[in-house]
């Protein structure tokens, strides 16, 4: 993997001279979860469940794009696990799912999620005060996230799915999204 000129996604969402607590623009905040799922969708497309999701372990490049990194605790599951679907800990990269829905919430708060809330409650609020979303977006975007969290594992989407919610985004986007890089990175 080549060498990430901005390093961890961690030090981006609470660098505050770049952009102060909860203040990443929405178009931004889309981005970010896509290139996320995007990249768990490809691991798991492989067979290969990470086991790690966090900021700490997506890299942020020019553009402020991000890739997965940090595959010391990643698991090919074994034959017999693929042909036995009926797994005690869900599907493969059941996991990662729900650490998605936790690093969103970093992304959405600028904040680690707090342990003494419940992270439904979290993702709720945290949802809640995006800007620049219409009710069918908070809804659809509320919606995948508390999915993600769900206790039973086998309930959970896959990351290819919830890829899908950045259609709801489209094609303004991929324009704003281009403005704001520009606008950060010049």
């Amino acid at each position: 993997m080549e060498l990430s000129p901005y390093g961890s996604f961690i030090n981006l969402i609470y660098d505050q001279a770049t952009f102060p607590a909860g203040s990443f623009p929405t178009q931004l905040i889309v981005a970010w979860l896509c290139d996320m799922c995007e990249a768990i969708a490809y691991i798991h497309g492989k067979g290969v469940t990470h086991h790690n999701i966090r900021a700490e372990n997506f890299l942020v490049f020019p553009k402020l794009r991000l890739k997965l990194c940090n595959f010391g605790h990643h698991r090919v599951p074994s034959s017999a696990e693929i042909i036995s679907q009926s797994q005690p800990q869900g599907p493969i990269g059941a996991s990662d799912i729900h650490s998605f829905a936790i690093v969103a919430i970093q992304v959405l708060t600028c904040n680690p999620p707090n342990i003494d809330v419940s992270l439904d409650s979290q993702i709720i609020s945290a949802v809640s005060t995006v800007p620049g979303l219409d009710e069918q977006q908070r809804q659809h975007l509320l919606a995948l996230l508390l999915e993600c969290l769900d206790p039973e594992p086998t309930k959970r989407p896959t990351a290819k799915k919830s890829i899908a919610f950045s259609k709801m985004f489209s094609p303004n986007v991929v324009l704003t999204y281009a403005l704001i890089i520009m606008e950060v990175i010049v």
